[in-house]
């Protein structure tokens, strides 16, 4: 697993598909759904990591 980086959002690039009943192109839902699911784990594990220095650098303040 890796996290992206500002850089990957915005390089980010979706391919296109004719929807088959307005015949407009759109995003494929199944890449937007990945890159989702990797910005939300990227956003998880950076709270995460966030709140552990927060609470280390609590318990050094009341040490």
């Amino acid at each position: 697993m890796w996290l992206l980086t500002p850089e990957d959002v915005r390089q980010a690039e979706f391919h296109t598909k004719t929807h088959p009943f307005t015949h407009r192109d759109c995003y494929d839902a199944d890449e937007v759904d990945d890159f989702l699911e990797q910005v939300e784990t990227t956003i998880a594990v950076l709270a995460l990591k966030a709140a552990c220095k927060e609470l280390q650098l609590e318990k050094e303040r009341i040490a």
